[in-house]
């Protein structure tokens, strides 16, 4: 078939072999990379943005908590003052959650935000008879409630907030050693997906010295063996429709 096409055929043929190698590879490595992006991408815009506003959601419930404490110790204007940096500690934890929200999937991750959600009302609610107690000056009172009555609550949100952060680091974790594995494979695969490239050049490299190179030169020595007189030479090559022939 070969000894029948023309070597600009033959050229351009194995030229075009070359370029759909050297495609197919590159596209086989955007695809692999573009999985390890994926993953890398899960870890850096879902799994740690969310540990980070759960953690400064606890950190600003335990602010807020500690505040209602001094509050109950203080009177007149230190108390009004204390009041505003309390209410500025709740408005902070409802942005960590609607932060922390915007980032949650459905399924145990949707469950153990409700749990969050659902414990951060109920504290709210518990909170409502020791502002009536501290604004009533009985310190007395709003002490047990502080330091008794809203402590289940107080150990239950905690607990809520802890679960979920150690669900974060896990799937993060999970994400990113996924990441790894994605990278690893990848790199062997498209280590591989180069040597069969690199096969593929080679055979195409030795078919063009067989079927284009070499027929010239033994062409070349028959041309030689004409010009020296010897008639008797075998011509090669005789009757192939190329340029050779």
């Amino acid at each position: 078939m070969l000894k029948n096409m023309t070597i600009r055929v033959r050229v351009i043929a194995a030229f075009t072999l070359v370029l759909c190698a050297a495609v197919a590879l590159g596209l086989f490595a955007i695809q692999r990379l573009s999985a390890v992006n994926a993953a890398a991408k899960d870890v850096g815009t879902n799994w740690l943005p969310a540990a980070n506003y759960l953690g400064d959601l606890s950190q600003d419930f335990e602010t807020y908590r500690s505040r209602q404490g001094q509050a109950l110790l203080l009177t007149g204007e230190a108390r009004e003052t204390m009041l505003g940096k309390m209410q500025g500690s709740r408005d902070a934890i409802e942005k960590d959650f609607a932060n922390y929200n915007a980032t949650v999937d459905s399924g145990e991750e949707r469950i153990l935000a409700d749990a969050i959600h659902t414990q951060l009302i109920a504290y709210y609610e518990a909170s409502k008879p020791l502002e009536q107690a501290t604004a009533a000056n009985d310190v007395t009172g709003a002490t047990a409630i502080y330091l008794t009555d809203m402590q289940a609550g107080t150990d239950a949100l905690r607990k809520a907030i802890r679960t979920d952060r150690a669900y974060q680091l896990k799937q993060g974790d999970a994400a990113a050693h996924s990441g790894i594995k994605l990278g690893n494979t990848a790199m062997m695969l498209i280590m591989a997906a180069l040597a069969v490239t690199a096969a593929i050049c080679v055979v195409i490299g030795f078919t063009m010295i067989r079927t284009i190179s070499l027929p010239i030169t033994r062409m070349s020595g028959v041309m030689q063996k004409l010009a020296d007189g010897d008639t008797k030479v075998t011509i090669p090559n005789v009757g192939e429709r190329n340029e050779i022939g």
